[in-house]
Parts: structure tokens; C-alpha cells; sequence
């Protein structure tokens, strides 16, 4: 949670500058490189189009990450780890618990699409 709070704040910590503001905002706001634009620097950005699939195929066109606002951005990692920043709003989701075995859908899915209605269509 405080990591995307960070991030949110473009490494800014209770008025202090942690982390360079510049390194932040391309870690989570520009692309890291030109074959698959939804990645940053360790972030995955909500981008229209130039993305990867799971099966590693381009995506032209459609949103990385479906539900969540554009500007999203996210630290998602092993067993189900991730940070969600919604900057537009001002919102942070983590999620700190593990994949059940043989659970259906994608529970981080599920939050973040729903946390991303109820800013969007309040």
C-alpha cells in the first residue's frame, strides 16, 4: 500500500522527496520499451493497444487491463501480490494474499473493476 501511495505521489513521502520524480513518473507512466507498452519500469501501465496477451501475442487496440481507468497503473506480482493506482483519483488498492488453488476468476480482477465503477459511475 505505501509503495503505490509513492507512486501515486511521484515519489513524494510526507512532503519529502524520496525518489526522483522523473524516474517515477517513467517507471509508471511512459513505457519502458517500444514492444510491449503496457510495461514500464517494473509497473504494468493501463494502456489503449500495444500491449502483449498472455498467449504473447499484440494487441492493437483495447485496454491492458479492461475495468480499470486508462491512467492505471500497477505492481502486480507472484502469488497474487499487487499494487493498483488509480492517479485520476487518488486511489491505491493492494492486495496481500495468496492465489486459492482452483479458485474461479481473478479475485484482483474482481476489486480493482469494482472499486474502478464505483469512482466511474458513482
Amino acid at each position: 500500500l505505501r509503495l503505490g501511495h509513492l507512486a501515486l505521489n511521484l515519489g513524494e513521502w510526507d512532503g519529502e522527496q524520496l525518489v526522483d520524480a522523473d524516474f517515477m513518473e517513467q517507471a509508471t507512466r511512459r513505457p519502458s520499451q517500444d514492444l510491449e507498452q503496457a510495461y514500464g519500469l517494473l509497473w504494468w501501465r493501463n494502456t489503449d493497444g500495444g500491449w502483449l496477451d498472455q498467449d504473447g501475442v499484440q494487441q492493437e487496440s483495447g485496454l491492458a487491463f479492461p475495468g480499470e481507468p486508462i491512467d492505471s497503473f500497477s505492481a502486480r506480482g507472484a502469488g497474487g501480490q499487487a499494487a493498483i493506482v488509480f492517479p485520476s483519483d487518488g486511489v491505491v488498492i493492494a492486495r496481500l494474499s495468496p492465489i486459492v488453488p482452483d479458485q474461479e476468476g481473478d479475485p484482483l480482477e474482481e476489486i480493482s473493476d469494482a472499486v474502478a465503477r464505483a469512482i466511474i459511475e458513482p
